[in-house]
């Protein structure tokens, strides 16, 4: 069983784990050195049909010690493996013959034709993995022969059955009243402090846009009502963290305008989107907080894309920025800045200093969130006008400390940043984000 001795040391390498980050959606865009290695001896081990040492590489790539989201433990003569993806914990068992893993999605109360129709139309859209029924328990199940289980194709599964799981345990309660949770005992609820500041930000934040977007007149101000309602998805987003039903709706309005884009006017899906946050606004406390808690994550939701994406995104947003910035319309032209990073944060699997630069940018901003979600520093005060720029020079510091052994020509400047006002201090972290380098070495030059 030497598959087996591998894999189980791999819970003994645990590092001193650090609290679990409280922003934004996972990335699996930012995989360690030694993790990106692992990847790479993976494959060569599949390649060399050492199929058992490829899969004890494929696992040590998927485990960020850190969070501790993949664990395993011994079971008679085979690996049984643990993998947390949101609200859900998905289990499975490796031995010399397949790697099979499920998950539990929830528990029918009693049988229900249009929940079962659901179901099928769901399984016909799934490539790896298929719903089943064990008694009165729906589970999603994936079932690969070692010999197939090629790291993408390992991967990819494995990616569907937990991001599908998670995303449709909460919705499918939801929806159908036959079916209650299932699978959920590991979850940690956020505490009720903690669930009501988040509300409380998510009321005011969204009370704040819709206030502001209706004072003003919708054919001179079309482009930036679509900025502030898209800016404030984002912010709800990656601030809140939220789970289940809350991130669909979220979800839903940011596809409403990119879908119509095609077929409609700027004027038209600004009010078709405030039609769906005016539902949200609605939203009480007690339909909203069930959303709100701690998990642990091994896939992204998104996948990168080429930096030049990014950069293009910023530019084509500070473009839009010149009317509103010389008619003096600051206000929207903060939450287009904003906008101009959040729109990549929330769409795509970005760099580590890139969402660690963004996230600055939203301490910045909204400085009290952080301080009422327990935050010590205070980057800017809203009261005096005044930044902490020694604060926000030892975070510069620490980003470059940290992400320099993967990107060893990181060197973002907390030099460059203009702290006359929030307006150009956020212009001026654009302009860093679009200068960062990630490449390995720099290119010789004749």
């Amino acid at each position: 069983m030497g598959l087996f001795d591998k894999l189980f040391t791999l819970k003994n390498n645990t590092t001193e784990k650090k609290h679990l980050p409280i922003f934004g959606r996972y990335s699996d865009n930012n995989k360690t050195a030694a993790q990106q290695e692992a990847w790479r001896l993976a494959k060569e081990c599949y390649d060399q049909k050492k199929y058992s040492e490829s899969i004890v590489h494929f696992f040590t790539y998927l485990r960020d010690n850190e969070l501790d989201n993949v664990v395993f433990d011994e079971d008679a003569d085979c690996a049984c493996f643990a993998i947390y993806q949101g609200s859900k914990k998905i289990t499975g068992v490796i031995d010399n013959n397949c790697v099979r893993a499920s998950v539990a999605i929830a528990k029918f109360n009693k049988r229900s034709i249009p929940a079962m129709r659901q179901l099928l139309e769901e399984n016909f859209d799934l490539y790896y993995s298929k719903f089943y029924l064990k008694e009165d328990l729906l589970k999603l199940k994936i079932y690969n022969n070692i010999v197939a289980a090629a790291p993408y194709k390992l991967y990819y599964a494995l990616k569907e059955l937990c991001i599908q799981a998670d995303k449709l345990d909460d919705i499918l309660v939801d929806d159908f009243s036959v079916l209650e949770a299932a699978g959920i005992d590991h979850i940690i609820p956020c505490s009720q402090k903690e669930k009501k500041v988040k509300y409380d930000f998510f009321r005011h934040w969204t009370d704040k846009t819709i206030e502001r977007i209706e004072a003003l007149n919708a054919d001179i101000f079309l482009v930036g009502i679509s900025y502030m309602i898209l800016n404030l998805i984002y912010k709800l987003d990656y601030l809140l963290l939220p789970e289940g039903r809350l991130t669909e709706k979220l979800e839903e309005i940011n596809s409403i305008f990119w879908n119509m884009i095609q077929e409609s006017t700027p004027i038209e899906r600004n009010a078709v989107m405030m039609g769906k946050l005016k539902e949200l606004q609605q939203w009480d406390y007690e339909e909203t907080e069930k959303y709100f808690y701690t998990t642990k994550h091994t896939f992204s939701l998104t996948k990168p894309t080429h930096y030049k994406n990014v950069i293009e995104a910023i530019h084509n947003t500070l473009k839009n920025v010149v009317w509103y910035r010389e008619n003096g319309h600051d206000d929207i032209v903060m939450e287009m800045v904003e906008y101009a990073i959040a729109y990549s944060q929330f769409s795509f699997s970005l760099p580590k200093p890139t969402t660690q630069l963004f996230d600055v940018m939203m301490h910045v901003n909204h400085n009290d969130y952080y301080q009422a979600m327990g935050y010590t520093d205070c980057y800017y005060d809203k009261q005096t006008g005044q930044f902490d720029q020694e604060a926000i020079a030892k975070k510069i510091a620490s980003i470059n400390d940290e992400n320099r052994d993967r990107y060893p020509l990181i060197n973002i400047n907390p030099e460059a940043f203009d702290y006359t006002n929030l307006q150009s201090f956020g212009l001026t972290m654009l302009m860093e984000i679009t200068k960062l380098d990630f490449r390995k070495e720099k290119y010789a030059t004749s």
